[in-house]
């Protein structure tokens, strides 16, 4: 029994030395990362001490936000999770809503918007009564996704309601933190001068805290502001405090958001090669961390100044890579329309069975408060009060009984509703598959009714001369027979349009090489042909596509665009194609077609 006691006393000194870690982790997070990263992996350390799903899910949480200083997004994320599970399995609604919106900022930084916001909205359920700064802190993160996606006035609604609850509890660093918030937003509406006044106030509160984190947004977001204006000078000193501060705190995402910012600015003002140096420590910070963004920006702006500067190739090159990466963030949002239909049919079910809840809540009281009257009153009053009461309870039940009938009908409604949007999805990829064929249908009409209708027709007529007979027999003889070589040369030309033997045996590259290089041979056309990723083959249906795609385009340049010079590139890389035609021919008149 002594030596349980003894146990049980050194897992409760281990408790509360993780508990005042914790808020030593709170103080030290954002004045320096490295403190803050040993002290949670301290409180790891008496987490495995203590062995409780509580205080793991502290640990977990605070050594996640420790990650997430640092860039290392995926990590913070498995910490986070974690966090999240160990609270679900507590059922400490604090941690619970504390984790969610811990798991929406990370998501926020990685661009991952829809899941952000679906953290935020439920951390909300999980919000004490009462609890100002909770909730606050719910609004602010709401906010920024919203400027994040550009719903600059929403943002602007949400970061006013914080602030407000922020004031209420006179929490000095939330303040500058939204106060900062505020003014990016009014940067983002061109308001420079309500931008400037919250951001000013916002640097005076973090120096007086010594809160690097947030100094080094703030400053970053102040050159913003002046850059905006051509005050460039400004820009630059505000961006280089941010960036020193962000070197201290070690943030890799706050450095490659700075480093992006510096190297516009010096594009802006035509340094090219600064530009050049300071937009590839961007892109390389950006990678670290995941910022899809940010490397995204980084690249558009790599190739504007290569191109300034004069280096062509790797213009282009940096261009391609823009655009691969931008194609892929539109593909990663152009379901969200789906999904958000999919949401909307949840959210408003959901809001149905609460109103459902409510009114059967209503009536249990109600029924309660008819049982109290008939005990206290007559049997006189007994009979009629309790006639009234079933009337009431009737009454009620036939309006949750309506309602849910109507609930239904309209779950069925938006089921439908989901159904039809994937369906004409469907139809209009289908449409664009039999137009397509129905194109090339028309071309091979063409090509045997316009040229090998008439060649045979021809060999027709010159073996008819055989027969008649004539004095130069010989000479007859060979035209057919050549005639008859040139047809069949056209009747293998339209095979190997059809289905070219190369593409099927050797693959999309080996094949368009082959028809470039007819094309060039009976044209007066120089074409340009380069590719890359293509080490593998593709499916035969995506090659074939491709190679009757690229064979209309050179075909509509031959024919119409009177061009001399063409440039087919083609790049394979994380899982899309891009496919870029270039002539200097005559183009086409947008306005006329």
């Amino acid at each position: 029994m002594f030596w349980h006691c003894g146990a049980q006393s050194t897992v409760t000194d281990a408790r509360q030395n993780a508990e005042e870690l914790i808020k030593s982790f709170w103080e030290s997070r954002g004045v320096n990362s490295y403190k803050s990263d040993s002290i949670a992996d301290e409180i790891l350390r008496l987490a495995n001490k203590i062995s409780t799903d509580e205080i793991y899910s502290k640990a977990y949480h605070v050594k996640g936000l420790a990650l997430l200083s640092f860039g290392k997004f995926d990590h913070a994320f498995a910490y986070l999770d974690s966090s999240l599970t160990r609270a679900l399995t507590v059922g400490d609604t604090s941690l619970i809503s504390t984790s969610l919106n811990s798991l929406g900022s990370l998501s926020t930084n990685q661009s991952n918007y829809n899941d952000a916001l679906n953290y935020f909205i439920r951390s909300q359920q999980f919000i004490k009564p009462g609890d100002t700064t909770a909730l606050a802190s719910n609004y602010n993160n709401i906010a920024m996704v919203h400027e994040a996606i550009g719903d600059n006035g929403k943002a602007l609604e949400y970061f006013e309601k914080a602030l407000q609850l922020h004031r209420q509890t006179a929490n000095k660093k939330a303040i500058g933190g939204t106060l900062v918030n505020i003014g990016i937003i009014y940067y983002n509406l061109k308001e420079y001068n309500k931008a400037q006044a919250n951001l000013t106030e916002a640097i005076e509160i973090m120096e007086q805290l010594g809160d690097n984190l947030i100094l080094s947004i703030a400053s970053e977001s102040m050159g913003n502001v002046y850059r905006a204006q051509a005050l460039y000078s400004m820009a630059l000193a505000s961006y280089n405090k941010s960036l020193q501060l962000s070197k201290i705190l070690n943030d890799l995402y706050g450095l490659a958001s700075v480093e992006l910012n510096i190297g516009e600015t010096y594009l802006m003002q035509k340094q090219y090669q600064v530009s050049i140096t300071h937009l590839m420590r961007a892109e390389e910070y950006a990678r670290t961390t995941g910022s899809k963004s940010i490397v995204m920006n980084s690249q558009r702006l790599l190739a504007k100044a290569f191109a300034a500067d004069g280096n062509y190739a790797r213009a282009y090159f940096y261009l391609g890579e823009y655009q691969v990466l931008k194609d892929s963030l539109f593909n990663e949002t152009k379901n969200k329309q789906l999904q958000e239909l999919q949401a909307k049919y949840e959210s408003d079910k959901k809001d149905r069975e609460i109103v459902l809840l409510n009114t059967e809540s209503e009536l249990q009281k109600s029924e309660l408060r008819t049982e109290r009257v008939i005990r206290n009153a007559s049997v006189v009053g007994v009979l009629l009060i309790l006639i009234a009461g079933i009337a009431v309870v009737r009454n009620y039940r036939m309006k949750i009984s309506t309602a849910r009938e109507m609930a239904r009908k309209s779950d069925e409604i938006n089921r439908q509703q989901v159904l039809q949007l994937h369906q004409e999805k469907k139809i209009a990829v289908l449409d664009a598959m039999i137009s397509g064929e129905e194109k090339e249908r028309k071309r091979l009409a063409s090509e045997i009714h316009d040229g090998l209708s008439g060649m045979i027709a021809a060999i027709k007529m010159q073996f008819e001369n055989l027969r008649t007979g004539g004095n130069n027999l010989s000479k007859e003889y060979d035209a057919a027979l050549e005639a008859l070589d040139t047809t069949s040369l056209e009747v293998r030309r339209i095979a190997h349009n059809l289905m070219p033997h190369i593409l099927i045996k050797y693959g999309l590259i080996e094949a368009l090489t082959e028809y470039i290089n007819n094309v060039r041979t009976s044209s007066r056309l120089n074409i340009v042909f380069t590719h890359a990723g293509f080490a593998n083959r593709l499916s035969p249906q995506i090659e074939l596509s491709l190679y009757r795609s690229i064979q209309e385009l050179v075909n509509n340049i031959v024919k119409h665009a009177k061009a001399t010079e063409v440039l087919l590139q083609l790049k394979f890389t994380n899982g899309l194609i891009m496919a870029t035609l270039e002539d200097n021919g005559i183009g086409i008149e947008m306005e006329k077609n």
